[in-house]
């Protein structure tokens, strides 16, 4: 573990001399890239320029040098990558663009910033943070497409780091990833491939002073804006300027996502707090922040001191007080964002063991379309892409790139129609199945659904749910004939809600004397039907030849009791629930 004799770790400031040094060094720190560019990664050791820069040695993350590690056996983690912090350099007699790892110079700008912000927001936690070969200062001045070509072996690096990390420290604990400027563009991309399987560990990422576009929060499933404190999963992202106008094209054009870093709001809502400089001033500025919806920008008044951001700032740009300003709301944000993630983990009840021998071979989904308004937002197409992506974690048994029939239902409405859409695009980079709106042999399923509009739409009050239920049965018989399948339908409330009361799931079925024993009972609209609601039904057998099938109905994605006997509740034999059924719609 390495440790600076300047940081104290008692408190959430710094030291005189940490301030100091903060002040030469962290005013430099920027956000080079683009917004809407995406970040590709490149094979280890090659840069994306059409003339070769020359290239520091790689750092060898087996190597403790390569490594910032505070590790105290905490309950979580935090993965930090560092911001820019090194400039141009002289390798041998050529001019080099990348930090070498292995400098002492450049070794200890990187480590004074791995250390500050191990002060600043590690608390109790574990905390790790890679030197990797980012690219300088310097690039900056020759354009910013030249930083861009340069930027993917950065990121290559962490990528390497990370995986290392991951292998070898983090142990399956939850963790914090966060990065700043330059260290967010990584964390972006590191978010981008991100297996399931580790997201789920994921308390939430944090990119700070850099722009989460369109296309990124289209493109990444794991992005999932926060909207309050304690909120888990989530992307944390905000940039400070004194108005709209001081933003900077290179580090928050084109952003999507703010949220007030002081009260955990993303409205215009502001908040005030007490910026203490004691080298700066002697007298602390009391500032007041907000963010700006219109322009998803942070807004900061009354900060007196207007230092600029050498080489790309300009007045009221705040891009270099990132981490200054909010440090003691952020280390309080991080443990309660942790000790909010550990108690959901430890009320997730797992899924019950099937039957002896039996598996998962096929699934008969019912949803609802992912939105309360008229329009599918970007929040409910998401909402939409993580249900498809927690069935695919869960039952990787049936959606796999061997899937041999994916099929997709929906009613004509564009809310649905997007809504299915969404779904189809998880599924489709789960099973490798390329899937365009309108186009592809694997929506043509999808595109003829005149039959089920029918059933989805019948005028008939009860005669609907009973000609729904009876369609649903008939999937089950239709998936008993391949070998692994998933059937996909998005439909509105004004059937799920009565499908649910005519399947009698948790006892939603019965009749009650008196609407004020409704909440009491667990019939709370918002529980049983929410934007995207869903009934999972899972089939499950030993082999292709075993008739003797099981089902387990979901209710958003929780396990549902059925009126039906079990010795192995809530799975029940496939032949008890289609005779108890058909003779309730008959």
């Amino acid at each position: 573990m390495f440790r600076l004799e300047f940081v104290s770790l008692q408190a959430n400031l710094l030291s005189i001399s940490v301030m100091k040094r903060l002040k030469t060094v962290l005013g430099l720190l920027f956000g080079v890239v683009v917004m809407g560019w995406a970040v590709p990664f490149y094979p280890h050791g090659l840069i994306a320029s059409p003339v070769q820069d020359v290239v520091p040695q790689a750092p060898d993350y087996a190597d403790a040098s390569q490594w910032y590690v505070n590790d105290q056996q905490g309950v979580a983690d935090i993965f930090y990558v560092i911001s820019t912090e090194t400039g141009d350099h002289m390798e041998d007699s050529d001019i080099c663009h990348f930090a070498n790892t292995r400098d002492s110079l450049q070794r200890s700008q990187m480590l004074m910033e791995m250390a500050a912000v191990d002060t600043f927001y590690t608390g109790n936690l574990n905390y790790y943070s890679p030197y990797y070969r980012q690219v300088s200062m310097n690039s900056l001045g020759e354009g910013e497409n030249q930083f861009q070509k340069r930027l993917p072996l950065a990121i290559d690096d962490v990528r390497r780091s990370w995986q290392y990390y991951l292998k070898h420290f983090n142990r399956g604990r939850p963790f914090v990833l966060a990065g700043y400027s330059q260290g967010a563009a990584a964390v972006i991309a590191l978010l981008k491939e991100m297996p399931d399987s580790i997201a789920q560990r994921m308390v939430a990422s944090y990119v700070i002073g850099y722009a989460v576009t369109e296309k990124d929060l289209y493109e990444i499933p794991h992005i999932r804006p926060a909207k309050g404190a304690t909120d888990t999963g989530v992307m944390i992202c905000f940039n400070s300027v004194a108005s709209p106008e001081c933003a900077l094209a290179s580090v928050s054009g084109g952003n999507q996502l703010c949220i007030n870093p002081v009260n955990w709001r993303t409205d215009s809502v502001g908040a005030t707090f007490v910026y203490d400089r004691p080298l700066e001033r002697p007298k602390p500025d009391t500032l007041r922040v907000a963010c700006d919806p219109e322009h998803r920008l942070l807004v900061v008044s009354g900060f007196k001191n207007q230092e600029v951001l050498p080489v790309i700032g300009i007045p009221g740009n705040y891009h270099n007080y990132e981490l200054r300003f909010y440090h003691p709301f952020i280390r309080k944000n991080i443990a309660d964002r942790v000790a909010a993630w550990l108690k959901e983990s430890s009320d997730r009840k797992p899924l019950t063991p099937a039957p002896e021998g039996k598996h998962p071979f096929a699934i008969i989904h019912y949803g609802c379309h992912g939105e309360s308004c008229p329009e599918l937002t970007e929040e409910g197409a998401r909402r939409m892409r993580e249900i498809a992506w927690r069935m695919a974690e869960r039952f990787p048994e049936v959606i796999n790139k061997d899937a041999n029939h994916i099929g997709a239902r929906s009613l004509r409405d564009t809310r649905s129609l997007l809504s299915m859409e969404q779904m189809m695009i998880q599924i489709s980079r789960v099973c490798g199945i390329r899937v365009y709106h309108n186009a592809t042999e694997a929506y043509s399923d999808f595109l003829n659904r005149q039959n089920l509009e029918s059933c989805l739409t019948d005028p008939n009050g009860g005669a609907l749910q009973h000609r729904l239920l009876q369609y649903l049965i008939h999937c089950t018989d239709t998936a008993k004939t391949f070998r692994q399948t998933a059937v996909f339908h998005i439909a509105d409330k004004t059937s799920f809600f009565p499908l649910v009361c005519l399947l009698d799931v948790n006892g939603y079925g019965s009749e009650i004397d008196s609407l004020a024993t409704l909440e009491e009972r667990g019939r709370v609209a918002d529980y049983i039907c929410p934007a995207g609601a869903n009934l999972q039904w899972i089939l499950y057998r030993k082999d292709a030849d075993d008739e003797d099938v099981w089902i387990k109905v979901l209710l958003n994605e929780r396990e549902a009791s059925l009126p039906l006997p079990s010795d192995h509740a809530p799975y029940y034999r496939l032949s008890d629930f289609k005779t108890y059924y058909m003779e309730k719609v008959k």
